[in-house]
């Protein structure tokens, strides 16, 4: 980062506030930095969570933290449309409680996609479908097993 260059951390491991202090500790440019997540093997609430624990847990200022998810990995992506509001962005918001940062509303591309907390889209492939699709990786069912390594109902 010293030499102009962006650095990235990755959310998998759960621990972002701890990198962030150690990055920051260790004269790190914020201006410099994104995170991120390994997508494939984590939710995207994992993402989310952790941001939300930098703030509300860390204690990590909110406009420290905004950037790193939004403007910085935009300008590394040379998404020009993306990471700040703006006349002719492409109105991506999120809308949190201001206390706990819940999630309230998210529009995308000027689509409301969360109303209330709730989801209000259906995808277009599923817009005639009666199907009713959940997706559970094994981290989260290995919690929810009981003593008897069966699921809990």
């Amino acid at each position: 980062a010293t030499r102009g260059s962006f650095v990235d951390i990755d959310t998998v491991n759960e621990d972002l506030a701890k990198w962030l202090k150690f990055y920051q500790d260790n004269g790190g440019d914020l201006k410099k930095l994104t995170v991120s997540s390994d997508s494939s093997i984590t939710s995207p609430s994992t993402f989310f969570e952790q941001i939300r624990s930098c703030v509300i847990e860390h204690n990590f200022p909110l406009e420290e933290i905004l950037p790193l998810v939004t403007a910085n990995t935009a300008q590394v992506l040379q998404l020009d449309s993306k990471g700040r509001i703006a006349e002719g962005k492409a109105a991506d918001v999120l809308i949190l409680e201001k206390e706990t940062l819940e999630l309230r509303e998210v529009i995308c591309g000027g689509r409301r996609l969360l109303k209330g907390g709730e989801i209000a889209f259906k995808e277009a492939f599923l817009k005639d479908s009666n199907r009713d699709i959940r997706l559970t990786g094994d981290k989260k069912l290995k919690k929810a097993k009981g003593k008897s390594g069966r699921a809990k109902s």
